[in-house]
């Protein structure tokens, strides 16, 4: 949550991550009893995997998202959350260098000149940067600087047309989705380009369903213990428990999200939590939310996490969330 730079890792030796008979997606067995990633999980004589890492660029302000488009451009965005940022989202540049992007209009919104930018058409505080498969960079915009308030016509997913650097649609996020307390947090997009899966990691705790045709947006799962903070789990970074300014605990609800490349399986955690939960994509888009409810799954025990992605590791195609 607090990155200041941006790593890439390269991926020296895969392992298979194939479920083995009584075991889960993930290699758990049985499901939800040992921590995911245990050597006893892999498939036999395994051997762990070695990356490489090399810090591609390094910036003075918090950064919360990072992507890269297929043909290897670098994007990251910068939210307000204790500063006001002088860039929302940005292009990195082979030197290190910062090109606001797409545009500077779209980030010319400043805090102490909200009264001069209609948050309609400008970044007011942008949680995530996402580049999908059909040549788009998606921008979801939390619009709550400082976590403080949604400002009004704010919060929204806007795409980014890549080879043309034009913004092509923007789906805004009435108070439905976006109600006072909330924090849309990130974003995975189906690979059929008709879906996208958004976590509010507010004070509701939900995951929001976008049809990125008609710019419907639905909240399902809202309050459902699977998106809530789990009691117990506290945050601490150097021994010193993490608390809000106010001395109330550090607590963040479903947060990390992941999606399985196939698009029929969604994964998340609360940030606060350890638990990581996942549910078929076309039960989650339903209008049953019973039947939503009934369908959670709980995969297994993970560490604290912020984030999450899914990715194929081996050559076989096979696929596994993986949360840090």
């Amino acid at each position: 949550m607090l990155a200041g730079s941006v790593a890439f890792a390269a991926l020296a030796a895969g392992r298979d991550l194939r479920a083995q008979p009584g075991q889960s997606p993930l290699g758990q067995s049985p499901l939800g009893q040992s921590p995911l990633g245990q050597s006893q999980a892999l498939a036999p004589a395994a051997k762990p995997p070695s990356f490489r890492l090399e810090e591609a660029a390094h910036f003075a302000h918090q950064v919360t998202g990072v992507a890269v488009s297929a043909d290897g451009r670098i994007f990251v965005n910068f939210p307000r959350w204790t500063e006001d940022s002088p860039i929302s989202v940005a292009e990195v540049g082979r030197d290190g260098t910062l090109k606001p992007y797409p545009d500077d209009k779209w980030n010319s919104w400043r805090n102490a000149e909200a009264a001069t930018r209609p948050p309609r058409d400008h970044f007011v505080c942008v949680q995530s940067v996402v580049a999908d498969n059909r040549g788009n960079l998606w921008v979801l915009d939390a619009a709550s600087p400082g976590n403080e308030k949604v400002i009004a016509d704010g919060a929204k997913l806007v795409r980014i047309e890549l080879a043309s650097n034009t913004v092509a649609q923007v789906i805004h996020f009435g108070e439905a989705v976006a109600l006072q307390g909330s924090y849309l947090n990130d974003v995975r997009l189906h690979p059929d380009g008709k879906t996208a899966f958004i976590t509010d990691s507010g004070a509701r705790g939900a995951i929001v369903v976008v049809d990125l045709e008609s710019g419907e947006a639905k909240p399902r799962l809202d309050g459902h213990p699977s998106t809530q903070p789990e009691k117990g789990v506290e945050v601490s970074v150097g021994g010193q428990k993490l608390q809000r300014p106010d001395g109330r605990a550090f607590q963040v609800a479903v947060d990390g999200i992941a999606l399985s490349r196939d698009g029929r399986t969604l994964y998340w955690q609360a940030l606060t939590g350890r638990t990581l939960y996942s549910i078929d994509t076309a039960v989650l888009m339903s209008d049953n939310q019973e039947d939503v409810t009934k369908k959670v799954t709980k995969v297994g025990t993970t560490n604290i996490a912020d984030g999450s992605a899914c990715s194929r590791l081996v050559t076989k195609g096979t696929s596994a969330a993986a949360t840090g």
